[in-house]
């Protein structure tokens, strides 16, 4: 329903800049890289929009200025190059075990990989950024992925449906009820990090090797806004969900290779002029090999942003190329339609990785592209997220084929918080001979 809203709403209205008011909320709408290139670098733009409040942890995504500076510089060190290339290895270990998974259960039929893709990705932020010895590839009883997908969508619930932003009518409403349970579900999960990292045996490794965990401790010593327990959960809880995102993401770019089959062949080609057979070890140095593999993921990303919009609310006025904010607005800058804008892509709804050519790249509006945001606020933990794509990507790729029957125009979106594909069962792999 979101994404129809602002489908109609850009439809509707020809302008670049869109503004309305809703009772005393102040909104404004752009799909304009320039527009969105002042925005996201003006100082008066830091802060999220209110609605943000709603979302399940206060974690770096909702925070205001102040705190958000405080919190980012804290944890900026732990997602530097050189932590990032020590955790190759372990999303190594863990696509290979994803692997072993789809050989011994899917093979040679149509199967839901979604659940697949995000359990990947949070054993290797259980693994690899809080240093866990996590499985949860091969818990079946794993309800992590189902708690994530009911805490977003109860959330997204509350943004739109102004009467279940009263805390005392959303705890009595089965939204609130589901919330409830999937927040006690995640809780585990941040409690077994909390526990896990705070034991003295771990203590070394984590100095050494990641850090995240460590400056969240340090963190908790200098912002005295909540107690020390209240910021690790926001936090902890904060990236673990952001499992869903890449998850999402590596979704999107298996449905999009299994219907493009010259795209899946262009970077198993890629793959073979970097790798002699499918065992040989993948590192930092031949993942940045890889320009094909980034550009699909780019232009999946284009076509299939996990966030549809970027929002910010200003402190003061803020003067555009032809227009002016007011204070305190709203402000909304629509990704999806950015990515649609026939002003900066050449046949902007066919899928087409080409798109990220360096030489066109070069020639397009550096702000036509906000996947993972951009200026001061931008994603922490963006080369991270792609990183662990390419090597999942590297990984499966070598060892099957992806296919399906459904086309581009079969696909059915969901927008109950990020937008996903929703069909289910739709894609078959087989071995391939690598």
């Amino acid at each position: 329903k979101l994404l129809q809203i602002i489908k109609t709403l850009t439809q509707t209205y020809e302008n670049r800049l869109l503004k309305f008011n809703i009772f005393k909320y102040k909104f404004v709408i752009t799909n304009d890289a320039e527009h969105a290139k002042i925005i996201l670098n003006s100082g008066d733009c830091i802060n999220k929009p209110e609605f943000y409040k709603f979302l399940p942890h206060k974690g770096l995504v909702t925070l205001s200025d102040n705190q958000w500076r405080i919190h980012r510089k804290f944890l900026n060190p732990a997602f530097s190059t050189k932590n990032l290339q020590t955790q190759v290895s372990i999303m190594c270990e863990k696509s290979e075990i994803m692997s072993k998974i789809i050989r011994r259960e899917c093979l040679g039929k149509e199967f839901d990989i979604a659940k697949k893709c995000f359990q990947f990705s949070l054993d290797v932020i259980l693994s690899g950024i809080f240093n866990m010895q996590s499985d949860v590839q091969n818990e079946d009883n794993c309800k992590f992925f189902e708690a994530v997908d009911e805490l977003f969508r109860s959330s997204g619930m509350r943004i739109v449906v102004p009467w279940l932003r009263y805390d005392f009518i959303f705890e009595l409403t089965n939204y609130g009820k589901q919330y409830e349970k999937a927040s006690k579900t995640i809780e585990k999960y941040t409690n077994l990090v909390i526990s896990n990292n705070r034991t003295s045996s771990n203590h070394n490794f984590l100095h050494d090797h990641n850090g995240l965990f460590q400056n969240l401790m340090k963190l908790s010593e200098i912002d005295k806004s909540i107690s020390s327990d209240e910021l690790m959960k926001n936090e902890i809880g904060s990236f673990l969900s952001a499992a869903e995102g890449t998850s999402t993401t590596l979704v999107n770019v298996l449905f999009m290779i299994s219907i493009h089959q010259d795209v899946q062949a262009k970077l198993v080609n890629e793959l073979k002029t970097i790798f002699s057979n499918k065992l040989q070890p993948i590192t930092y140095d031949n993942l940045s090999k890889l320009q094909y593999m980034d550009m699909v993921i780019k232009e999946t990303l284009r076509l299939l942003p996990t966030n549809i919009t970027l929002g910010r609310r200003n402190t003061d006025e803020v003067k555009l190329t032809d227009e002016i904010i007011s204070p305190q607005s709203n402000i909304f800058i629509d990704i999806y339609n950015l990515h649609r804008n026939e002003k900066y892509w050449n046949q902007p709804n066919t899928f087409n990785p080409d798109n990220f050519e360096p030489a066109l790249v070069k020639d397009r509006h550096p702000y036509a592209f906000l996947a993972f945001s951009s200026g001061s606020r931008n994603c922490i933990a963006v080369r991270h997220s792609y990183t662990t794509m390419k090597v999942l990507l590297s990984t499966l790729l070598r060892n099957y084929k992806f296919q399906t029957n459904i086309s581009e125009n079969d696909l059915q979106l969901d927008m109950s918080f990020t937008l996903k594909i929703a069909n289910q069962n739709a894609i078959n792999i087989t071995e391939r001979n690598f």
